[in-house]
């Protein structure tokens, strides 16, 4: 709902006031509201929508600014630094802060898997299990906030797990059900409608004009 605004206001202001702005916006309302059911709508993703349209921006940008700094900049050391970060506020429990750093690593990941260089980072990236990964992400969006929810809700918390070792379980064991899972939904959800979804585009881009 509120990409119309973030896009206008992108073209209107520009870029780095509407990223700030909106951090500052998303977490003003997850501090204020955090003892009410607001909180769960998460608004501080205001904030990380932003990163990642900042993030586009830079990754396809031709301005030379963008460009030097897609060469410049260290991506997989700021990727690095982010996650150690993350995994810092886990062990202090500063949970509300926690998804900062994690969108930080994407923003840097994202701009670093397209500079052309073949660095760790793109090297990462482009390994096949995560490549494989990339076939049912779609499958794997829809279905893991509620597979989490189950496994804090239903396992974690009734036996009084502590909050960084939920934070750890969810990180692997979690992790683990949750891919399987969403696989499982690919199969019988998504993958039936591939195929058909497929061929009216494929057969668009073999008969339309080269540019």
């Amino acid at each position: 709902l509120l990409m119309p605004l973030l896009v206008w206001a992108w073209w209107r202001f520009g870029a780095l006031p509407v990223v700030v702005g909106a951090l500052i916006v998303g977490y003003a309302l997850r501090i204020g509201f955090s003892d009410t059911r607001i909180v769960r709508a998460h608004p501080h993703f205001i904030g990380m929508f932003a990163l990642g349209m900042l993030a586009a921006q830079f990754a396809r940008s031709s301005d030379p600014r963008a460009v030097k700094a897609r060469a410049a900049v260290p991506w997989g050391v700021v990727c690095l630094a982010s996650l150690l970060a993350a995994v810092g506020m886990a062990k202090l429990e500063w949970f509300e802060w926690i998804d900062l750093p994690v969108a930080v690593l994407g923003f840097a990941a994202l701009i670093g898997a397209t500079t052309g260089k073949r660095g760790l980072l793109k090297s990462m990236l482009s390994w096949q299990p995560l490549v494989a990964i990339g076939t049912f992400s779609y499958s794997l969006y829809l279905i893991h906030a509620p597979l989490l929810q189950i496994m804090w809700q239903y396992l974690l918390e009734p036996f009084g797990v502590r909050p960084e070792l939920r934070f750890y379980f969810l990180l692997t064991i979690g992790l683990g059900i949750v891919l399987g899972a969403a696989y499982l939904f690919f199969l019988l959800v998504e993958a039936p409608f591939l195929g058909s979804a497929r061929k009216p585009r494929a057969v668009a881009a073999t008969s339309a004009p080269l540019p």
